[in-house]
């Protein structure tokens, strides 16, 4: 349970007008869940690459694209 308050937590941050959907589209929709999942593991991810040398930066890019088109799915998903 405690993921699941994390996941909602991180979502409802990044889209704080849209808490309510993002409650129903969790509650109902298995893939908003496996994004809204991606979503923090690839944020995550990112978190563990703040003070990295110069050999992880592409690592690093890679997952800051990764989510800004997660970012763009969850968006896809509310605004239906």
């Amino acid at each position: 349970m405690e993921e699941l308050t994390k996941i909602l937590k991180v979502i409802k941050e990044k889209f704080p007008h849209r808490e309510n959907r993002i409650e129903q589209l969790y509650n109902e929709d298995e893939n908003f869940q496996m994004l809204c999942r991606d979503y923090l593991t690839c944020l995550e991810a990112m978190n563990k690459y703040r003070y990295i040398s110069s050999e992880q930066r592409e690592n690093l890019r890679e997952y800051k694209s990764i989510i800004s088109e997660l970012e763009k799915e969850l968006l896809e998903f509310l605004n239906l």
